[in-house]
């Protein structure tokens, strides 16, 4: 948000930004020289030459009742805080868009050309003229907008804490979920300049518990909160392992949830708006929590009037549904002291169909330098690998999502992998200050707290819609179909490739399959243990089809889990085993 201590600087940088030479300016001014063409700068004006600049960058936050500081869209305005918006442009605070377009372009896209940059300095250099107004040409962008079913108010009463000058604060909204929910369009409404960003999740019931303990452990609106409204129930792979022996053996499932992010707000963010026939699904008895950054450098009231997140909601079943999951590193291992440390995992997709990702989206904290997402081909079929998102200054206070271009889709072919790189900077100097003073480096690993740290890239596929199975049904519900077209229906290799089946549905049918083999197989399990769970973690990040990655990460193994499973799996002696997990027949087809 901008504030008072980019206007003591403005005298100092204006000089820079008109001369175009600064090194902070070179990658802006490498890409423009010159004049607008067929103008001078002695004639420039805000009408017919600031104007067009000014619209399509900035005033979708800079206007009457916008999120900037100050207007930008007319021309007593735009004059009077010219010189503190070019100086914003100088240092790179303005416009705000982190991603490198060398990697890839999106949706409303806020770049600035050397060129642009050098002719609002020029312009604010002559005192910002207005000029004729009829020299004005086209108009400013038409702003999306949409009529809201519902509008759920939240912070009203909340006092940002200014000893900490970002406070991160939830709040749990006043809405409830009788039945499954279709979410087709969104926007926060800041109440208070001090809303620096908003994000929006979905806590689904299953995860409730813990968010009614953190919302209860503070008086007052909501509960500190920074990584995210409540602990990430993922796990590491070592983790994972000792899960899945454990339910192996006879254990309660692993948990495999995670809160689902369903919206985000910055400045200058439009509503998010869900095309024709696609929603977002809110599970019946969910609770929505927003997460509200208040930077309290910024002008704004000692206690927040309210803001309000707007929603169109409705219980049609769409055609297609959003999904958002987070591709992540979890095992993160920052030394104390390191100043350039770089993590790397890749994690592989498999499916019937390409992986269509509508938005991207990073996310790490405070030790954050770079964010890197990539498109990596499948093993053997040559060719480069593509950049998906680089973020290589990362700013925590700017986050938001990406969608891609409709001309240019980002799909993930089954066989291929996705990479994400973190790099973080966690030397002395790099340290938050507390208290006044900076405090000292230690390592730092995977957690939700400000001294903790996350690389996480969340990626919203589109799927086509299948029903959510009630909240008692057994893991396997809403397979029947799939299960039915498979050529060979009785087998369990049929279950792990139905794309209908969720994780706990695997998992259910390979204990079945353990166990109506009188646990004879247990030697075939533990020698896929490493690919088991690949491709589990894949499922949580990517939606990848368990068995299909089984059958492509370790054939050989795999064949023998099936080899040794399938004909207990099948028998009439297995149908509780198969019944406790929603899974029909077997028997008929031995």
């Amino acid at each position: 948000m901008f504030n008072s201590t980019f206007r003591a600087t403005t005298a100092g940088f204006l000089g820079v930004v008109a001369a175009c030479g600064a090194a902070i300016l070179a990658p802006a001014c490498g890409d423009g020289d010159g004049d607008a063409p067929g103008t001078t700068t002695a004639e420039l004006t805000y009408y017919r030459d600031a104007k067009p600049v000014l619209d399509r960058l900035c005033v979708s936050c800079h206007r009457e009742g916008g999120a900037g500081p100050f207007r930008l869209d007319d021309a007593a305005s735009a004059q009077e805080h010219a010189e503190e918006a070019v100086t914003a442009i100088a240092i790179g605070y303005m416009p705000p868009w982190l991603p490198d377009p060398d990697c890839r372009h999106y949706q409303r896209e806020r770049l600035i050309s050397g060129a642009e940059a050098k002719l609002l300095a020029d312009w604010a250099e002559l005192g910002a003229p207005a000029g004729d107004p009829a020299d004005a040409t086209g108009a400013p962008p038409v702003l999306q907008t949409f009529d809201p079913t519902d509008r759920l108010p939240f912070g009203a009463g909340y006092a940002p804490k200014h000893a900490l000058t970002d406070d991160y604060h939830c709040f749990v909204l006043d809405a409830a979920f009788p039945v499954d929910t279709y979410l087709t369009a969104s926007q926060v409404r800041p109440g208070s300049g001090q809303v620096h960003h908003v994000l929006v999740y979905a806590i689904a019931p299953n995860q409730l518990a813990a968010l009614e303990a953190a919302d209860a452990a503070e008086e007052g609106p909501g509960y500190t909160c920074f990584g995210g409204p409540i602990a990430f129930n993922i796990t590491s792979e070592g983790t994972q392992t000792d899960a899945f022996t454990s339910y192996m053996a006879g254990g309660e499932l692993p948990p495999v949830d995670f809160p689902a992010q369903i919206g985000s707000w910055v400045p200058g963010s439009e509503p998010l708006i869900r095309p024709d026939g696609q929603a977002t699904r809110i599970l019946a008895g969910s609770k929505i929590v927003v997460q509200v950054h208040y930077n309290t450098l910024a002008e704004g009231p000692d206690v927040d009037p309210g803001s309000a997140l707007d929603l169109r909601l409705g219980t049609d079943a769409p055609t297609t549904l959003e999904v958002t999951r987070p591709v992540a590193i979890l095992d993160l291992d920052i030394p104390a002291g390191a100043a350039n440390v770089t993590m790397t995992e890749t994690y592989p997709y498999y499916g019937h169909a390409p992986l269509a990702l509508q938005t991207v989206a990073g996310h790490m904290h405070l030790l954050g330098r770079q964010i890197r997402f990539e498109r990596v081909p499948a093993a053997g079929d040559g060719g480069d690998d593509e950049c998906l998102l680089d973020i290589p200054r990362w700013d925590f206070h700017w986050q938001q999502a990406y969608s891609a271009l409709p001309d240019e889709p980002i799909t993930v072919a089954p066989g291929e992998r996705v990479r994400v790189t973190c790099t973080y900077d966690n030397s002395a100097g790099n340290q938050q200050v507390v208290n006044g003073q900076r405090v000292a480096p230690r390592d730092v690993r995977w957690g939700d707290g400000t001294s903790d740290e996350m690389c996480i890239v969340y990626v919203s596929a589109v799927k086509p819609f299948t029903p959510a199975p009630a909240a008692d049904a057994p893991p396997c519900a809403g397979t029947a179909a799939c299960v039915a077209a498979c050529a060979d229906p009785g087998s369990l290799a049929c279950v792990l490739a139905c794309d209908e089946a969720s994780l706990g549905c695997d998992l259910c049918a390979l204990r079945a399959g353990l166990r109506c083999s009188g646990f004879t197989c247990v030697g075939k399990l533990q020698a896929a243990g490493g690919c088991l769970a690949t491709c589990i973690t894949a499922n949580i990040m990517t939606t990848s089809n368990v068995g299909l990655c089984l059958a492509g990460e370790c054939g050989a193994q795999y064949d023998g889990i099936l080899g040794c499973m399938d004909p207990g799996f099948r028998g009439a002696s297995c149908e509780e085993e198969r019944a406790a997990c929603g899974i029909a027949g077997g028997a008929a087809n031995e």
